[in-house]
């Protein structure tokens, strides 16, 4: 195995450990030295180049082209992802952030941008249809994209921060739109220069890493901050953050789950679909979530906004690896076996 690739699966791996590697340097750095005046400009170009550039390369928009002659599976994720998720969201928003609107406004935009490549992860894990959740992953963020951030959002967080539709459009082009047709451009290029298999064998897993790095370096860099300094003074404001944030992903796995299993017990779907549609529900796209905060807010005053991001790392990947190992894969497995009863008697 190449050292690059090596290097590469070993962050991705591990990326989690190395989020927290990254927030204790960065706090210590606030702490011996005052902390530092990070040009908005740096944060954007290790965000855009690092960070959402490999996230669009690796996006297959034309799954869901293929895949609209099908609409079903489509319909019962989008359900979940911008109904209930902004729901829980919401209620969880009130209870714990009734005096931090800025945590309040992070939390519903993260209930706004379902999925992510992790999807596709934990459902091949798990036993699940894969190219379900190809298909998922771009349809879902498309949806989000086109309508729930830029015109439903703003009415939800509009008694938190008065933030327009068009600055949450122009967020959207920044962090979503450009960097995709980028990533197409740069995709084709490679794919038509490498073939199809060299591109998902050694460069494909090469861009999940770089997107991986870029976490790890905007985590140091925004807890580098000298606004970061609240920390030492009010140490609380972590465990007022993670709280609700394990409550919204427990809540969102229970219902999840719950979901998955009634669309099975119904016959609406398969098992192996069912599941794909309650890890879509359950995943958040961390990346574009963090994007989008950077390029909607000053970067002095996201400070703690971007810290619940962070700390959404931290929490979703043990959580989510937790639930393949304990649950996703008994969920096909039993479901089968019963299907297999019933036919053999």
């Amino acid at each position: 195995m190449k050292t690059p690739l090596r290097a590469m699966q070993f962050i991705k791996k591990n990326v989690h450990y190395l989020i927290v590697a990254a927030i204790i340097a960065g706090l210590l750095n606030v702490y011996f030295t005052g902390g530092w005046k990070v040009p908005k400009t740096v944060i954007l170009s290790v965000m855009m180049f690092l960070v959402i550039l490999p996230v669009m390369i690796n996006l297959k928009i034309d799954e869901v082209f293929k895949h609209l002659k099908e609409p079903k599976v489509l319909f019962l994720s989008l359900a979940v992802n911008f109904t209930i998720s902004p729901l829980i969201a919401y209620i969880l928003g009130k209870i714990f952030f009734i005096n931090h609107p800025d945590l309040f406004v992070a939390l519903t935009i993260l209930s706004f941008i379902p999925t992510s490549a992790m999807t596709a992860a934990w459902t091949s894990l798990s036993g699940g249809k894969v190219e379900t959740a190809m298909f998922l992953i771009p349809a879902n963020l498309l949806f989000a994209a086109f309508i729930a951030v830029p015109f439903i959002l703003p009415r939800i967080i509009g008694s938190q921060m008065t933030i327009s539709s068009f600055t949450f459009i122009k967020s959207i082009l920044i962090v979503f739109f450009i960097p995709l047709l980028v990533g197409l451009v740069i995709r084709t290029f490679l794919i038509r220069k490498f073939g199809i298999e060299t591109f998902n064998r050694e460069i494909k897993p090469e861009l999940s890493g770089i997107s991986s790095i870029g976490i790890v370096i905007l985590s140091f860099l925004v807890l580098s901050m000298s606004r970061t300094k609240l920390l030492f003074s009010h140490p609380n404001i972590v465990t007022v953050i993670v709280i609700p944030l394990i409550i919204y992903y427990i809540s969102m796995l229970i219902f999840s789950t719950i979901y998955a299993k009634f669309l099975v017990i119904k016959n609406i779907l398969k098992p192996e679909e069912a599941i794909v549609v309650a890890f879509a529900s359950a995943v958040r796209h961390l990346n574009i979530t963090l994007a989008i905060i950077l390029i909607t807010f000053p970067v002095d005053k996201a400070a703690l906004m971007v810290l619940f991001v962070v700390l959404g790392f931290i929490i979703q990947i043990p959580l989510l690896g937790f639930y393949v190992q304990h649950y996703a894969k008994d969920f096909i497995i039993n479901h089968r076996k019963r299907k297999l009863q019933k036919v053999a008697a």
